[in-house]
């Protein structure tokens, strides 16, 4: 595995590295949770990320560097990646260049997890009550989700695999809030 020196001469930007093992270790669900924890971002009431003070609009996502804001509306909260799939997520406020587009506050650079010569795995199921469902066999909000990963070879030392998702369950709070939908 490669290893990332401390200082980078030939970068000028501001920059935050979290890793796939850093994400495990917090407790968050999302790309934009786990960014919100670091120096300048900021996560409002409705769930927008913020940098430095500047609008949502203003961050630019990337997955492998493809761009992931919506061309239309320009909607940055597009990056429902799963978790268990990030490899590594760069968080870019300052400092970047004109190669980043219409970036005005900041940039999330995100890299996928890849596959490597031996089999592994990661799974992860969350409840919205799993505590008070054992003892009253009610389950108020009804939430519940899966997460997993899995890697391995397909030829020794040639070519690798690498598989992730995610299952979200919301029922809701109220009978019959959501009884038309699977999400």
């Amino acid at each position: 595995e490669a290893e990332r020196k401390l200082i980078q001469m030939d970068k000028t930007d501001s920059r935050r590295t979290i890793t796939s093992d850093d994400l495990k270790d917090m407790a968050v669900t999302s790309i934009e949770e786990a960014v919100a924890h670091t120096a300048g971002g900021v996560e409002d009431a409705d769930g927008n990320l913020h940098f430095r003070g500047g609008r949502s609009g203003e961050i630019v996502y990337q997955f492998e560097g493809i761009q992931l804001n919506d061309p239309l509306t320009g909607n940055p909260n597009d990056s429902d990646i799963p978790i268990m799939a990030v490899g590594e997520t760069n968080i870019i406020t300052g400092g970047f260049g004109a190669d980043y587009g219409n970036a005005q506050s900041g940039i999330i650079n995100i890299t996928g997890r890849e596959g490597r010569n031996t089999f592994a795995g990661d799974f992860r199921y969350s409840t919205s009550n799993e505590v008070s469902e054992q003892f009253t066999g009610e389950n108020p909000h009804k939430f519940e989700s899966m997460e997993f990963f899995l890697s391995g070879p397909v030829l020794k030392n040639k070519a690798y695999f690498s598989f992730a998702g995610e299952v979200n369950e919301d029922y809701g709070y109220l009978p019959n809030q959501f009884s038309d939908l699977n999400n």
